[in-house]
């Protein structure tokens, strides 16, 4: 995101893969990956920089969770922060995000 790559993005998701993010009023939302890879290709370098901390990754065969804090900024403003929950897939040997689950907020963040 942060090289507003949309071609690099979109290949880390399998095609059909799920993007949600519980909001505020504790509503889980689903965008398609089409629509977020796009947002991406209309920013430029550096507009977007997601500062994760990886604190749970657990792997079974072709499967994994990752659970990731992080902070968000845009335009190197500080904009809200969260946790990132994936599901990962391994086929041929490469990992790809079948499902990605975030909740996203202002207050509570650790800057």
């Amino acid at each position: 995101m942060k090289n507003a790559d949309a071609k690099m993005v979109s290949s880390v998701f399998y095609e059909n893969a799920i993007l949600q993010t519980i909001s505020k009023d504790e509503t889980v939302k689903t965008d398609e990956l089409k629509n977020f890879v796009s947002t991406i290709s209309n920013l430029k370098k550096n507009d977007l920089d997601e500062k994760i901390k990886y604190s749970s990754i657990q792997i079974d065969g072709n499967l994994a969770s990752v659970f990731t804090p992080y902070e968000f900024y845009f335009r190197g403003k500080f904009s809200h922060c969260g946790a990132n929950s994936f599901q990962l897939v391994k086929q041929n040997n490469v990992w790809k995000i079948q499902y990605l689950i975030d909740t996203r907020r202002k207050e509570n963040c650790k800057k």
